[in-house]
């Protein structure tokens, strides 16, 4: 086990391992900080100084990408070069970078006359300019969960939704696009009160979302409804990875643990406690021999995967 840490008092809300699992990137509310030998141990590199909220490494390792409030921001390991960039001038940016790392997708919220709007689009990795957008479209403004290519990068998707006033619950809906047109080919209706984040598995076999102290979990070309699991107590989850294998889902809680479920019947497997304050985020490395969890004190435990 190693802990890392960010150099000062920040909310580690995402992170990302490397390819090859050497470096770790985090995305906290005082900026994104880099190690890139996790080994030594020394203190994290600030790179900017933004409120971060999600980072992605590309596959080849030299690009690492990140999102604000409202930047996607584009940080060359190599020379250093970063090319931010804000799509439209709007807020509540998310993004996902496509398997093979030559695009991404983003949304973003504008507000405007009649009201707030929402649109997304396709970028290559390469231009984030608005002149290199290969598509846009504008949908149904709505709160939505950052966009997530499926394994073969040709469709990707977001959970759509908010309050249902006539109805007086929230609803939420799993829209699918086609990456190369932005074409909607399917909706899903979630069921669930889903207010946090969603990830995929790497086989794109299950989709996951938190909020509050439950966990729902749904297989993604299925329609039955999804499987609840609840925390041990009422400590909300705060971030939410899935093993490379697929065969567990991990999760971080306010109670400042990370706690490790098993697919195949949705029971705890694990659970691990350090005093590092309130769990905020977990992710794996690519061969899943290493995982990593950040806290709301700037601090980040990293250790070796044994299941």
């Amino acid at each position: 086990m190693l802990v890392l840490d960010v150099g000062r008092r920040a909310r580690v809300g995402a992170l990302a391992f490397a390819p090859d699992g050497r470096a770790l990137a985090a995305a906290t509310d005082a900026g994104l900080f880099l190690w890139r030998a996790i080994a030594d141990g020394a203190r994290a590199e600030a790179l900017a100084a933004h409120d971060f909220n999600d980072v992605r490494f590309a596959p080849d390792g030299r690009w690492l990408f990140g999102g604000t409030l409202g930047l996607v921001w584009r940080y060359d390991t190599e020379t250093g070069a970063s090319a931010p960039t804000n799509p439209w001038g709007g807020y509540h940016t998310r993004f996902d970078l496509s398997p093979a790392g030559a695009a991404l997708v983003y949304s973003q919220h504008l507000f405007g006359p009649g009201g707030t709007r929402c649109r997304i689009a396709l970028a290559p990795a390469a231009d984030l300019t608005v002149t290199g957008r290969r598509w846009e479209r504008e949908v149904p403004p709505s709160y939505a969960h950052g966009p997530l290519f499926l394994p073969d990068g040709a469709r990707f998707c977001r959970v759509e939704g908010g309050w249902a006033a006539e109805r007086r619950r929230h609803e939420y809906t799993l829209v699918t696009y086609v990456t190369a047109t932005g074409e909607v080919v399917r909706r899903s209706q979630v069921f669930e009160d889903v207010g946090g984040s969603s990830v995929l598995s790497t086989d794109g076999q299950w989709l996951a979302s938190r909020d509050l102290n439950s966990l729902y979990v749904w297989g993604f070309d299925t329609t039955a409804r999804a499987v609840r699991v609840r925390n041990d107590n009422r400590r909300h989850f705060t971030g939410i990875a899935f093993h490379p294998t697929g065969r567990y889902l991990a999760a971080t809680s306010n109670d400042r643990t990370v706690k490790l479920y098993d697919v195949s019947a949705w029971t705890e497997a694990r659970a691990f406690t350090w005093e590092l304050g309130r769990m905020r985020s977990v992710a794996f490395s690519a061969d899943g021999t290493l995982a990593a969890a950040g806290s709301d004190k700037g601090r980040v435990v990293v250790w070796d995967v044994d299941l």
